[in-house]
């Protein structure tokens, strides 16, 4: 039996092709690989091609509290439905493996139990993206509860992924593994040419994907989920909801608050210059990152943000309806009622969610 797993970077594709290896998985099982099954919530998210967590989330997560018997036990289970299908190769997709991976004290038993488990190789696949669009991506993504402070504050405590790129690259040093590392292209069919082509040698599945994930907002609508967030949390996710649901043309991106968010991720990402090197030694010549070299002084942070007329007219309408019954109702639901019931849920059937 062969192991493969993807896993990551985010922002690069992962929910699309983990929808897509979901929605075509008996077409994979009969080109010999066998994309196990996720969570509940995650299948169903990758079902409705919705951001999810692939087939890897509960694998990450006993790997993560070194609970060696439940990861022998999923990968035992794998092995069992992959061989019932006569199939070689079994397939995780998943970003939270990054993170694990990342430290050689859980790398090190885990590759050691997939080689006990007879694996002939384990094959990893990493997806980069240029780092400072990445940097954007990722902030836009992270910011949309309005947790994490504004983008200066999170090029200081949430920016990891430097980090993990290089405990992931010193952990899987020594080991008889193969890594692929690519970089992310948004040209159409570039993810699955890659994916499945390239990596794993089989034409991508006949499946249509029902949905576009990971839209974002504009950094001044953000700002304001944020300053939202401060008084009034539970109305964060509503109202970027209802901005998320707005025409993207009928939108003001506000050119100044952008320019000090990419002059913020330049120089976040550049810090990070001598590990974004060694990811270029291991990607194809015409695929190398660009890295920049931020020089002279950080402007100061923009004091207005940007609105069209369109995306007044929609705050203003959402500010009158949260003060109506039936929203307050549903908010009194989606942030007490809904989280308790879950709460219960996962206490009693663990591994469940609501």
């Amino acid at each position: 039996m062969k192991f493969a797993f993807h896993i990551g970077t985010e922002k690069t594709g992962s929910s699309y092709l983990q929808a897509l290896c979901a929605l075509g998985r008996e077409e994979l099982s009969q080109n010999g690989i066998w994309f196990a099954r996720g969570s509940v919530y995650d299948e169903r998210c990758m079902a409705t091609g919705q951001i999810s967590a692939g087939n890897g989330r509960g694998l990450a997560q006993c790997v993560r509290l070194q609970r060696w018997d439940l990861v022998k036990r999923q990968l035992n289970t794998v092995i069992d439905e992959a061989q019932h299908r006569g199939c070689e190769t079994v397939l995780f997709s998943s970003e939270w493996l990054l993170s694990v991976f990342a430290e050689r004290a859980l790398l090190e038993p885990f590759i050691a139990l997939v080689q006990e488990l007879g694996s002939e190789k384990t094959r990893f696949l990493l997806v980069l993206r240029d780092p400072v669009e990445q940097f954007l991506s990722l902030y836009k993504h992270r910011a949309k509860r309005g947790m994490g402070g504004d983008v200066a504050a999170w090029a200081q405590a949430g920016y990891r992924l430097p980090q993990e790129l290089a405990g992931f690259r010193e952990a899987l040093h020594g080991f008889d593994a193969e890594l692929a590392v690519r970089k992310y292209g948004r040209e159409s069919g570039a993810l699955d040419e890659l994916f499945f082509r390239q990596w794993l040698d089989i034409d991508p599945p006949d499946a249509v994907v029902p949905a576009t994930v990971n839209p974002s907002l504009t950094l001044s609508e953000l700002e304001l989920v944020r300053l939202l967030a401060e008084r009034r949390p539970s109305l964060a996710i509503p109202l970027y909801d209802r901005l998320l649901a707005m025409d993207q043309k009928r939108k003001v991106q506000g050119r100044e608050l952008d320019a000090y968010a990419r002059a913020i991720a330049e120089r976040a990402v550049a810090a990070y210059r001598d590990e974004w090197a060694e990811w270029n030694e291991l990607l194809p010549a015409p695929e190398q990152l660009l890295v920049p070299q931020a020089e002279g002084e950080l402007t100061a942070e923009p004091c207005e943000i940007a609105f069209s007329k369109t995306q007044m007219e929609a705050l203003m309408g959402f500010l009158a309806e949260s003060v109506e019954p039936r929203f307050l109702g549903k908010l009194f639901w989606t942030a007490k009622i809904r989280p308790f019931l879950a709460g219960v849920k996962r206490r009693i059937l663990p591994g469940t969610r609501l």
